[in-house]
């Protein structure tokens, strides 16, 4: 009973974090951060290595930050303030045994009320309907002023729920969705809610219109579909095929019974236009080509970054993780991380007889393959919501080995 409690209350901590408004980056992280101490005040820290590697990192941004300070005498407030980001996850390390009792049922439960919640949000703003006021009260509490400036944005009809962005919305979907094919390929009592979820979370995707994730969640699929066709047991590739027939008909059948659909989702129908396609394509490598120029002034910064100051406006969206990435914390940082997701790919595709059957696992490893691509096309672990469903997916995963590698230890 006790473990099943701290289960739900994890869950419920993740709910609440993937519910906060997000308008503000800075005042959700410090939301978040009360939010999660409330939950956690009673469980002692703990430093483990992971724990110890995002201390590191942020002395080091400090320091880096400090340097082009100290270098120009310029202000660079906003680089200082970005290092408030890290520190709530760098708090959930540090308590990190809290997640102990995690279940998979359990985030499957918090995953499918928020897909409810955002759901209607988002089906409201798709069809243009205001009922009860929803969509006014979502607007000012979630929608950035972006999303407005954007006459593509309103033209299309694009839905993004109860987030901020567009790129969000279709980020965090894409997330659930591969957290709810995991839990019908794998073990979990709630076959029913993760099969809805499933479906849910695709139509929302659809809805939403974000070509970048949607791109994401098929690779991210079939990835997913390839890895248990190949390793996985007999009755997990019936799933699989049975799920691909399934998914494979209803499409087919809404594309006979509803000709206009395509042009209702106009804005995400443009990837089957090849000249759309490379158009937008085109728009994003003349925004990265930018950056280059911008810092040939000051070059001698390009051992530690350049800040996110240094960049000004255009520091808001990358549309890319990898590029703002180097340019804000600085190659090192991100030469690390190409390194640490090479070792992790390898490290799973290696084990994978062993990983196959193990929810936490699975879904941390798939939304990361997710993750990558939308990462070339726009911001993933930029993020907030992202940060926190990851950490959830690994923190489920750390414990789930532990379970399984105790008893050995012990014999």
């Amino acid at each position: 009973m006790i473990s099943n409690k701290k289960s739900s209350n994890s869950a419920l901590l993740l709910l609440l974090l993937l519910v906060l408004p997000v308008q503000s980056f800075h005042l959700y992280f410090v939301l978040s951060f009360l939010l999660i101490a409330l939950f956690t005040i009673n469980v002692k820290m703990c430093w483990s290595t992971q724990a110890k590697y995002i201390a590191l990192f942020i002395v080091y941004y400090f320091i880096t930050s400090s340097f082009r300070f100290f270098s120009t005498l310029e202000p660079n407030i906003r680089d200082f303030f970005d290092i408030v980001r890290f520190i709530p996850l760098l708090y959930l390390m540090l308590k990190k045994n809290y997640f102990k009792d995690l279940s998979y049922d359990s985030i499957v439960k918090a995953c499918f009320i928020y897909l409810i919640i955002d759901g209607t949000v988002t089906f409201l703003q798709f069809f243009g309907s205001d009922y009860l006021n929803i969509v006014n009260i979502v607007n000012s509490l979630y929608t950035s002023d972006g999303f407005f400036e954007s006459l593509d944005m309103i033209r299309d009809r694009r839905s993004p729920g109860i987030c901020a962005q567009i790129g969000q919305h279709g980020a965090i979907m894409m997330s659930i969705t591969v957290i709810m094919l995991s839990a019908i390929m794998n073990k979990c009592n709630l076959k029913l809610m993760s099969t809805v979820g499933f479906v849910l979370s695709l139509s929302i995707i659809v809805v939403n219109q974000s070509r970048t994730s949607f791109i994401a969640v098929v690779v991210a699929i079939s990835l997913l579909a390839i890895y248990y066709l190949l390793f996985g047991r007999y009755d997990k590739k019936l799933v699989i095929v049975l799920i691909a027939s399934i998914v494979g008909l209803v499409g087919v059948l809404i594309f006979i019974n509803y000709e206009d659909m395509p042009f209702k989702v106009g804005y995400l129908y443009k990837l089957s236009n090849r000249n759309n396609t490379l158009g937008s394509l085109g728009v994003r490598l003349n925004k990265w080509d930018q950056y280059p120029n911008m810092v040939e002034e000051r070059i001698w910064w390009a051992g530690v970054g350049w800040g996110k100051d240094y960049f000004g406006n255009l520091s808001a969206s990358f549309d890319n993780d990898f590029v703002h990435i180097f340019f804000v914390y600085g190659p090192v940082i991100l030469i690390l991380l190409i390194v640490s997701l090479i070792y992790y790919i390898f490290k799973t595709l290696r084990s994978n007889k062993k990983f196959v059957s193990r929810n936490f696992e699975m879904s941390f490893f798939f939304v990361l393959m997710g993750g990558i691509v939308v990462a070339f096309g726009a911001s993933f672990v930029m993020y907030p919501q992202i940060i926190y469903i990851l950490f959830f997916l690994y923190c489920g995963s750390y414990w789930e080995n532990m379970a399984i590698l105790a008893p050995s230890k012990g014999k």
